[in-house]
């Protein structure tokens, strides 16, 4: 009698062993991969949003000379105006 709960007991851990295991690591790895997938994009994202704000800025310190020198009657200004190196 004592023999037939310790061979239950024992079918049971060959269950946890070789199905729900792989199945809960199966999980876990899958959980794992969606998180550094979201942690990569969201590392991209911002530094997409850096570039674009640097260039944004760059872009607004070109428009800002180009309109001094419009108004400038400094004549290397006016060359500079001519020949479109103002920026």
């Amino acid at each position: 009698m004592t023999d037939v709960p310790s061979q239950g007991v024992s079918n049971l851990f060959q269950v946890l062993a070789y199905i729900v295991a792989p199945i809960i690591l199966g999980i876990m790895i899958f959980y794992g991969v969606q998180r550094t997938r979201k942690r990569q994009a969201a590392v991209s994202k911002a530094q997409d949003e850096a570039v674009k704000n640097l260039y944004s800025d760059d872009e607004a310190d070109r428009a800002a000379k180009e309109r001094a020198v419009e108004g400038s009657s400094n004549p290397i200004d006016i060359v500079k105006r001519q020949s479109g190196t103002t920026g």
